[in-house]
């Protein structure tokens, strides 16, 4: 278990993942799943958004930014969300680009 620089993150391990609080609500902010399904040990890289992970000797950076895992989405899916994707996931305001062209 560990705390941001700031106070406001929390990062607790689970069985073969590492969880990400919101420190203020108690909610889980995000998840990563560790690629050898085992568990692991996390620590906050000072004066970034970064968690260094060290997992079974293998050691790996999570950025833990939200403009990361926008840009990771869009790489993975190829496309920006649909009208309905868009209504199920975000729900709120009008539909806007989120993806790059």
């Amino acid at each position: 278990m560990g705390w941001s620089q700031d106070g406001s993150r929390i990062l607790s391990n689970g069985v073969g993942t590492l969880e990400l609080w919101d420190a203020a609500t108690g909610t889980v902010q995000d998840t990563v799943t560790l690629p050898d399904g085992h568990g692991g040990v996390g620590q906050f890289r000072p004066g970034t958004k970064d968690v260094t992970i060290m997992s079974t000797g293998n050691v790996y950076t999570w950025d833990t930014s939200p403009e990361y895992a926008v840009e990771f989405a869009c790489r993975i899916a190829g496309r920006d969300l649909t009208a309905e994707e868009w209504r199920t996931y975000v729900g709120i305001g009008p539909q806007f680009q989120v993806c790059p062209s």
